[in-house]
């Protein structure tokens, strides 16, 4: 994306890899299998530069995920 507009659309590899069917910009992944990698590595450059701690507790963050929802006014 460039001032609102996208610019380059591509896809990478099998969007199955026993038909060897390839992905296009329209291909769906399961996030939850491959977004680990993309969240841990953005906590680690986050970390780098000093905004957060791995130590911290995500509550710091987001109060309202781990708090019963009783609790919040």
């Amino acid at each position: 994306m460039q001032n609102g507009s996208l610019i380059y659309a591509k896809g990478f590899g099998h969007a199955k890899i026993a038909s060897a069917l390839a992905a296009g910009t329209d291909t769906r992944y399961a996030v939850g299998s491959i977004s680990k990698q993309f969240t841990a590595a953005a906590l680690l450059l986050e970390q780098e530069r000093g905004k957060l701690s791995l130590d911290d507790k995500v509550s710091k963050y987001f109060p309202r995920l781990t708090t019963p929802h009783y609790l919040v006014e």
